[in-house]
């Protein structure tokens, strides 16, 4: 297995996690310093455990009854009065990794207390039925604040929250140094190509790079 440098220990705990059945995965810090290259990695290693694999960005703020809608139809389901119940069924069903990067831009501008935008609150009421439910799924959450749904599911065991904290510089230059030593990894993408493009996984159905 190649290591991902710098962020080894984040990901054994969300390994470990994800052995242990958590229902919900929190995975929050300010913005720019890995969140989603580390999901993505997640993903990579373990995706193979569940039936299916979906990744979503919610950064153009999607209302929850489309992406509930396109959810579903992912998951060969044709969407009813009540997709949030429908989805949460289908969760029950049949192991599924959910990934929802960007939550907080469902989340009000400058909010410190992670309220939803009008509109928006039935995102907050799947995190609360994910947490509480029991399902074979897991759904993994990256947001630069953290949802208040966290705070009251607080103490339940099926969920867990990791903060992301940024790289200390000698931390940062003993991974460079690895990682210009390590074995020869993926050419980057060129200057003219688009980062966001490369580091985002597709949102089809398969499973992110």
């Amino acid at each position: 297995m190649d290591q991902f440098y710098g962020r080894e220990a984040e990901l054994q705990q969300l390994q470990q996690w994800i052995n242990d059945r958590k229902r919900l995965l929190i995975l929050w810090g300010m913005g720019g310093i890995g969140k989603t290259s580390l999901a993505i990695e997640l993903v990579n290693r373990i995706n193979s455990r569940y039936s299916q694999t979906i990744w979503r960005s919610l950064q153009d703020a999607p209302l929850f009854t489309d992406w509930a809608t396109d959810i579903l139809a992912q998951l060969g389901e044709s969407p009813t009065d009540n997709p949030l119940s429908q989805l949460v069924k289908r969760l029950r069903d049949k192991p599924v990794l959910l990934i929802l990067d960007n939550w907080e831009s469902i989340l009000q501008s400058g909010s410190a207390s992670g309220r939803y935008r009008p509109d928006y609150e039935d995102y907050g009421e799947l995190l609360r039925l994910v947490g509480e439910v029991p399902h074979q799924s897991t759904l993994l959450v990256t947001s630069r604040e953290v949802p208040r749904q966290l705070l009251r599911l607080k103490g339940n065991p099926k969920v867990q929250a990791l903060e992301l904290p940024g790289l200390h510089a000698p931390r940062c230059s003993k991974t460079l140094f690895q990682t210009l030593t390590a074995a020869p990894r993926k050419i980057p993408p060129s200057p003219n190509s688009s980062p966001t493009a490369a580091a985002t996984p597709s949102p089809s159905k398969s499973s992110p790079p």
